[in-house]
């Protein structure tokens, strides 16, 4: 089989998000995580138009932060518009939208009126479907996988949770490590602005050349992985000849559905390139700077739930946790912290304490 051609797609449910993996053999090519409180790429809208800011304006989707549409022909303030989701938000800027024309559907309230299509329908569209096995963790997973009716899917019966038995939760976490460490003793170091992704390659103990070989193949991997885009700058280690490692990362992300557009080098020597945005990375998705973000905690903290409940059948308990994260479980995702005490059957106190740092979290029982 060649290595590059994508096998499986691995589907799992968490409270509040469901889970996509796309393996090539024991590769993990790709893993998209879709929360549901989040505005997704290709769903469509009713919006209402807000402020004008020069060709451009905003529009309010009924939740998040406002999209924002450029047209050489903008709606007028307050205007109820059709607009389909382009790009996912990224950092306090909300996602990007174009407008659409739907029969039908005219006025308001502003809201979501077709939903966009998931990893997995995305990935068997594009393709060879026949030859990927699509593998799904839960009931509950099937319901938010967005296969068509007719896709034949597996469901995973194992007591192991599927991430875990497939190495895509090892996956995850090395795809947010801000260092990749390189054989023999160099680095990757991946590190986020608000212009660009810088990326820089350490030798080590390596030499100049394999280092700089090394790095550009962990980066190729991680460019997807990961799913980095817009402005990226590779810090090569000096050398002559560095026009082959170009090469070499023109060749090995041929095979990614969004390849690179590599630009050449900077006047400084740094290696320059974009990548179409579509849906946010992980880093973006789960990382606060290089730690775990409030959100992501909160997210983390609701999966220990069911799992601990499931080893341990409780008819209450109190989550602790920091006033951050206590303000998410309750705020923004009020309704996953409801759904988890459904699916455990377990009442939930949510307990903030203020001496808890914001990646810690505990569970007990209830007082």
């Amino acid at each position: 089989m060649n290595p590059a051609a994508p096998s499986k797609i691995l589907i799992a449910r968490e409270p509040g998000e469901t889970r996509f993996a796309l393996k090539a053999g024991d590769d993990v090519l790709e893993v998209a995580l879709v929360r549901d409180i989040d505005v997704q790429p290709g769903a469509t809208y009713i919006g209402r138009a807000g402020a004008r800011i020069g060709d451009a304006c905003l529009i309010d989707l009924g939740h998040g932060a406002p999209a924002f549409l450029q047209s050489k022909r903008l709606p007028a303030e307050g205007q109820w518009v059709q607009v389909m989701v382009v790009a996912a938000a990224r950092g306090g800027k909300g996602p990007t939208v174009k407008r659409v024309t739907l029969s039908g559907v005219v006025e308001g309230p502003a809201r979501e009126i077709v939903p966009g299509p998931t990893p997995a329908a995305t990935w068997l569209a594009r393709h060879d479907a026949d030859a990927i096995a699509v593998i799904v963790g839960s009931a509950d997973a099937t319901q938010h996988a967005g296969l068509s009716p007719g896709q034949s899917f597996e469901g995973y019966r194992d007591r192991t949770d599927l991430f875990d038995a497939e190495g895509i939760n090892d996956a995850i976490e090395e795809a947010i490590a801000p260092t990749i460490p390189l054989p023999g003793g160099g680095s990757v170091m991946f590190d986020a602005t608000a212009a660009a992704w810088m990326i820089d390659i350490n030798a080590g103990g390596l030499s100049i050349a394999d280092a700089n070989r090394l790095g550009i193949a962990v980066i190729a991997r991680h460019l997807r992985l990961r799913n980095l885009s817009g402005h990226i700058l590779i810090d090569l280690i000096s050398t002559r000849g560095r026009a082959q490692f170009k090469e070499q990362l023109a060749r090995l992300t041929a095979a990614d559905p969004f390849p690179a557009q590599i630009v050449g080098f900077t006047p400084l020597g740094m290696l320059e390139l974009t990548r179409p945005r579509i849906r946010a990375s992980l880093p973006e998705l789960m990382l606060d700077g290089q730690a775990p973000s409030a959100r992501t905690v909160a997210y983390r903290a609701l999966a220990r739930v069911i799992r601990e409940v499931e080893a341990r059948p409780a008819v209450a308990i109190t989550l602790i946790v920091a006033p951050i994260v206590a303000g998410i479980l309750q705020g923004e995702l009020r309704a996953a912290t409801e759904g988890t005490a459904q699916q455990s059957r377990a009442r939930i106190a949510i307990a903030a304490k203020d001496a808890f740092a914001p990646d810690r979290f505990e569970i007990a029982p209830a007082s």
